[in-house]
């Protein structure tokens, strides 16, 4: 997450294991359809967890505590790592 003050971006990272790689079309679209389902339910529960005020606050390296506000707009990214 991504903490602009009014703003938060809610960032969900889905990226491809080096031994699962492949030259297949067909495999490639299959993975890639999976990840997509998999992870807007992924950033849909983040987004809920953040608005219901439930999420704890966070330590920065600063020693301040951040509390994210729950009534912030969030902007979801989701970014898919894939070499092919």
């Amino acid at each position: 997450m991504l903490n602009i003050g009014d703003i938060i971006i809610a960032i969900q990272l889905k990226w491809r294991n080096d031994k699962d790689l492949t030259d297949d079309e067909q495999k490639e679209v299959k993975w890639l359809g999976k990840q997509c389902k998999e992870a807007k339910k992924q950033i849909k529960d983040s987004i809920s967890f953040i608005q219901s005020g439930k999420l704890p606050a966070f330590e920065n390296r600063r020693n301040m505590n951040i509390k994210l506000d729950e009534s912030a707009k969030i902007v979801p990214l989701i970014i898919f790592m894939n070499e092919n």
